[in-house]
């Protein structure tokens, strides 16, 4: 071989090791580069989504205060224990007045608690016409307690009905 074959070799050789070094060298930083810019991304995410976790936790807590307010409100709108007494009243009162026969019968009391009204339930036993009822309903619904009927049963005697109402009066 010649001087020029070996020259040109070795720097065919040469250049070649640069390149093949180049080429190693980035793949190797583009590899780098990748893998940081994923942790980036993982972190930004990251971020974005404490930033929204905060956002809702300050709503929450602003929500709560709400809440809060609303609920005392609510709890001091219902009749305390001791003006439950007038109830029983207060329906036969609205009874006679939708000419119903009444009879009236408290059955369990749930104790009210910081997070839950008190609840005494009750039974009424009724008999009239089908839209006197329904205007005892309403008015009994409407009136000043908060009521919730969980059984209704009617019984039809002719044109008369018999009634059978359970329910639910709330209270501090």
């Amino acid at each position: 071989m010649t001087d020029f074959n070996r020259w040109l070799l070795k720097n065919i050789g040469v250049a070649s090791g640069v390149i093949l070094a180049l080429v190693a060298l980035t793949i190797l930083l583009g590899n780098d580069i990748s893998r940081r810019l994923d942790t980036v991304i993982r972190q930004r995410r990251d971020l974005v989504e404490r930033s929204e976790v905060f956002n809702y936790l300050a709503t929450l807590r602003f929500d709560s205060e709400r809440a809060k307010k609303l609920s005392d409100q609510l709890q001091n709108s219902l009749p305390t224990k001791d003006q439950l007494i007038g109830f029983s009243k207060n329906l036969e009162n609205l009874a006679k007045d939708n000419q119903l026969g009444f009879g009236f019968q408290f059955e369990s009391e749930v104790l009210s608690t910081d997070l839950a009204p008190g609840i005494n339930n009750f039974t009424i036993t009724s008999n009239g016409s089908y839209s006197n009822f329904l205007r005892f309903l309403k008015a009994a619904e409407s009136g000043q307690y908060f009521v919730n009927f969980t059984l209704l049963d009617l019984i039809q005697k002719g044109k008369e009905f018999e009634i059978t109402m359970r329910g639910k009066v709330f209270s501090q």
